[in-house]
């Protein structure tokens, strides 16, 4: 991460930007990776609009399923009274930016996660809160998890597919697969951790919501 130092940016505890620093704690460094991401796929879309080619879009059709599936899970329903008006309000919000293949442009997709790990960061900070309603959490929590395997695959296959078709950018394609690989490595480590710092300070917390983020 420090080989890319200047592209390191997130927002510490007190509310303030960093840049150019290593993260200090396991959200910060989420975020950092989070914004390392956006780096390598606003590159990737460069490139691509040079050589004439659309861009990365991501699949979302998964994440539909997924709102079907928790919409039919009667245990969930029971738990969380408000779950099903909690699922049409987030698959209207989809809606919204997918288009007629059920894909949304990366940068969208990106943005959609960072909201939802707003909406997530409260909810663990004060789960008890009224803002705080444990149907809506559960909700996200499903489709945060859903979105970010969703950008992953597409990224994949957007790089391997510049790196097989013998561009000039091929090598730089390279590059950009390597450092992803990277982060999506420390990304699921920072994510192990979290779940098992989630699991000592679940006193108020949905354990469904918490084996969302698994």
């Amino acid at each position: 991460m420090s080989k890319n130092k200047k592209v390191l940016q997130y927002t510490d505890d007190a509310g303030n930007v960093v840049k150019e620093q290593l993260p200090t704690n396991l959200r910060e460094t989420s975020e950092t990776l989070g914004n390392l991401k956006k780096y390598i796929y606003d590159q990737y879309n460069d490139l691509a609009q040079k050589a004439g080619d659309a861009g990365a879009r991501v699949n979302v059709n998964k994440l539909y399923d997924k709102l079907d599936d928790l919409s039919k899970d009667a245990a969930a329903n029971m738990a969380n009274p408000g779950l099903k008006t909690a699922i049409d309000r987030y698959k209207n919000q989809l809606l919204q930016y997918t288009d007629d293949l059920g894909t949304i442009s990366i940068q969208d997709a990106q943005q959609t996660t960072q909201y939802y790990n707003k909406i997530l960061d409260a909810y663990f900070k004060n789960p008890g809160a009224m803002a705080n309603d444990p149907s809506t959490n559960l909700v996200v929590a499903n489709l945060n998890k859903t979105m970010k395997d969703a950008i992953d695959e597409s990224m994949d296959d957007a790089l391997n597919a510049a790196i097989n078709n013998g561009s000039t950018a091929s090598e730089t394609y390279k590059g950009r697969k390597q450092l992803y690989g990277k982060i999506k490595t420390i990304e699921d480590e920072v994510s192990k951790r979290a779940l098992v710092e989630a699991r000592k300070n679940t006193k108020g917390l949905s354990t469904d919501i918490i084996d969302a983020l698994a």
